[in-house]
């Protein structure tokens, strides 16, 4: 992107707590000057007329920001706006950063009511405004990456390892881990599991009595495939057995793989033992002791 005068970039290290400090610093400035402000993570490219000002995070700061601004109605606004940043949206950084500093503003702007009360809510509470670009695109990506963790989450496929840990593997567009990793806690807290992001080397990691988290630098030992790791006998049984019951409760006259594919994209299909099978060939698809029939 060129730009023909000066121009201001905040830098921010490339997490939403550094997005929402920047976005914090931002909106202490005047309107005129929040008009001509682009965000940019910090590994991106500098630009030949761009005057940057990288904002150092804040995990205290950030938690403050997100409390303060949701008591005041706009949890939904900021839970969009994460959506949007766990997105692979173009210009996510700039478009997010920008509807951020909107909404501290506004929330900041608002007079505390009549018997010490807060004020409803500003414009900015639902987004709703698609006639700023912003917003707009904000909306959108946040839309796709939501969808995108609705699919994960109902298409996922654990796998019973040797050393008792439940192990799945996906390769999403978006960042969707810190979407999902509520679910399977909850679904699945006497279990100790791993869901492996593999095309951004992070995973989340849950033990039983203990809170999840996401680690990055996650990759399989030894440049294994994930049809390498070592699964249980009962793991394989029950493979085997699943898509015989898929198999058997399928009517080849409503045969339907175009409706099929839209309920289960598939990109997906190599983390499903119903489908791998015979479907894909990827070094990815689910470890199999034998080909399923």
């Amino acid at each position: 992107m060129g730009y023909a005068e000066q121009h201001t970039v905040i830098r921010y290290d490339g997490s939403f707590a550094g997005l929402l400090c920047a976005a914090g610093e931002a909106s202490t400035l005047s309107l005129k000057q929040q008009e001509g402000l682009y965000f940019k993570n910090q590994i991106e490219e500098e630009e030949l007329f761009e005057e940057s000002f990288f904002i150092r995070t804040d995990l205290g700061h950030a938690r403050k920001l997100w409390k303060k601004v949701a008591a005041k109605g706009y949890a939904t606004s900021l839970r969009t706006c994460f959506e949007a940043y766990c997105s692979d949206g173009p210009n996510k950084d700039n478009h997010t950063g920008r509807v951020l500093c909107a909404i501290l503003r506004e929330a900041d702007s608002s007079e505390r009511g009549p018997h010490g009360r807060a004020p409803a809510p500003g414009n900015l509470a639902t987004l709703d405004n698609l006639n700023d670009p912003d917003i707009l695109s904000v909306a959108t990506v946040a839309a796709r990456c939501r969808n995108q963790a609705q699919k994960i989450t109902g298409l996922i496929r654990f796998s019973e390892l040797t050393d008792g840990l439940w192990y799945a593997a996906i390769s999403p567009d978006c960042d969707v881990l810190p979407l999902i990793a509520p679910h399977f806690a909850l679904r699945f807290a006497p279990c100790s599991f791993m869901i492996h992001d593999l095309q951004r080397s992070i995973a989340i990691v849950h033990e039983p009595g203990m809170v999840w988290h996401i680690i990055g630098g996650v990759s399989l030992p030894n440049s294994m495939n994930v049809s390498d790791l070592p699964c249980t006998e009962r793991e394989f049984l029950t493979r085997e057995n699943w898509v015989r019951y898929f198999s058997s409760v399928a009517i080849e006259a409503r045969r339907n793989p175009r409706l099929q594919a839209s309920f289960m994209p598939k990109k997906y299909w190599a983390g499903l033992p119903e489908m791998c099978h015979d479907k894909v060939s990827d070094s990815s698809r689910l470890p199999s002791k034998k080909e399923v029939p």
